[in-house]
């Protein structure tokens, strides 16, 4: 019965720990950014904005002419790879809607990029996006 409470006890620790530990000394390398209303906005304009190129689910048409790339997943990594989300809000917000770049806010194309930034595995942090975090955002 002892040896039993001490492992509950351990592994107790163990999952506290988890909690209490900063992310970097535990080895993860997940980013964070943007804001939940951020979030909400990118949905909101990507659908408005970009679904009917990229698809609801981001998943681009090769189909169409020109072919519209994907926004996540493995194609879209191999061509972000190594670029940082300042560089998608700058591409972004000079090329995209297709056609008429250049012609949403900045605050909506802010909110477009924590969109794609969700879908690609960067969790909210509660911190609003801005110019001085894009290009501290590494893209997968």
């Amino acid at each position: 019965m002892h040896r039993l409470s001490l492992g509950i006890a351990a592994a107790t620790a163990v999952v506290a720990l988890a909690f209490f530990v900063p992310d970097r000394i535990l080895g993860a390398d997940r980013q964070v950014a943007y804001t939940a209303g951020q979030l909400a906005m990118g949905q909101a304009d990507y659908t408005q904005y970009c679904s009917f190129c990229h698809l609801p689910t981001l998943a681009g048409n090769p189909a169409s002419k020109p072919p519209r790339p994907p926004l996540m997943g493995p194609a879209f990594a191999s061509k972000w790879q190594g670029k940082t989300a300042a560089d998608l809000f700058n591409f972004a917000s000079k090329n995209m809607p297709y056609g008429k770049g250049g012609t949403l806010t900045h605050d909506q194309y802010m909110a477009i990029v924590s969109y794609i930034l969700q879908h690609n595995g960067v969790d909210s942090d509660g911190k609003l996006l801005d110019d001085k975090r894009l290009p501290t955002i590494q893209l997968p």
